[in-house]
């Protein structure tokens, strides 16, 4: 269980990292309003995470939906181990 915590946080950072770096790069102009922070990236990638996400911040560019299509795939397989490990 702890392994796939670390695997969770790591992910997370990961992601939001991601977000961060890329929207100024790739994104629309609301997408690099919205992940101007690390915070709002990291906030926006907990948040996916763990959910499906709120619609509060929301990627447009073809690109960053890419991203968290990839990232909700890998978040269901963790969620699934913690789930089958407990």
């Amino acid at each position: 269980m702890l392994r796939i915590f670390i695997l969770s946080v790591n992910v997370i950072l990961l992601f939001a990292l991601g977000y961060y770096f890329f929207a100024p790069l790739y994104g629309t102009e609301k997408d690099k309003r919205n992940f101007k922070t690390y915070e709002n990236a990291l906030y926006y990638t907990t948040i996916t995470h763990f959910t499906v996400g709120l619609g509060d911040i929301a990627p447009e560019s073809t690109f960053l939906r890419r991203i968290t299509m990839l990232q909700v795939v890998i978040s269901f397989y963790l969620l699934k181990g913690a789930w089958k490990s407990s």
